[in-house]
């Protein structure tokens, strides 16, 4: 009997975080449009990460900060504009990319 409540908890525990309409992992490509050079982004949604680093994911937005290179990241999910702002001495600067989901 009590593994049979074990098994319970431990499913209602698997049910209770599974949120359903939400991909597992979502992936973008990326694109330079002054030099051409591609790249990918990989989101997980469940778990909250935009290629590693904590994001917050709304329907309109991703968004993360990359903390390996300083980057604040901004992704609108509607039109696939990218931009990424990089803070200096100097005021900083931001560099504006297009993605597009992969299906």
């Amino acid at each position: 009997m009590a593994r049979h409540a074990l098994l319970l908890v431990v499913l209602a525990g698997v049910l209770g975080s599974w949120q359903p309409g939400l991909a597992a992992e979502l992936r973008f490509v990326c694109r330079n449009p002054m030099s051409g050079a591609t790249w990918e982004i990989e989101v997980d949604e469940r778990r909250s990460l935009a290629d590693s680093y904590p994001a917050r994911i709304t329907d309109d937005r991703i968004t993360w900060h990359d903390t390996g290179h300083g980057g604040f990241y901004e992704l609108d999910r509607r039109t696939g504009a990218l931009t990424v702002r990089y803070a200096s001495s100097t005021g900083g600067y931001a560099l504006h990319d297009v993605c597009e989901a992969m299906h």
